[in-house]
């Protein structure tokens, strides 16, 4: 099945599954990876856990902390 088209950020084009599989065999090689050669943030797909956005700078991570709550809904991505 081809990936949806979204607005997030560009990230690995492999399967879910694969993408899962580096990340548990060398979570910091596969995610320096995907920094490296896509640009920041970037999106990741894995089977069972869904997709994710990283953040890589000190300035978006900033804030994200820093945001307003009420536009962030920090734990509603959670519910299921």
């Amino acid at each position: 099945m081809p990936p949806q088209k979204t607005n997030l950020p560009l990230g690995p084009s492999s399967p879910a599954f694969w993408q899962l599989l580096h990340y548990a065999h060398d979570p910091l090689g596969f995610l320096e990876g995907c920094a490296d050669v896509t640009v920041t943030p970037f999106t990741v797909r894995w089977t069972k856990y869904g997709t994710a956005v990283m953040l890589t700078d000190a300035e978006s991570i900033r804030d994200v902390f820093r945001g307003d709550p009420q536009v962030l809904h920090s734990g509603e991505g959670n519910e299921s």
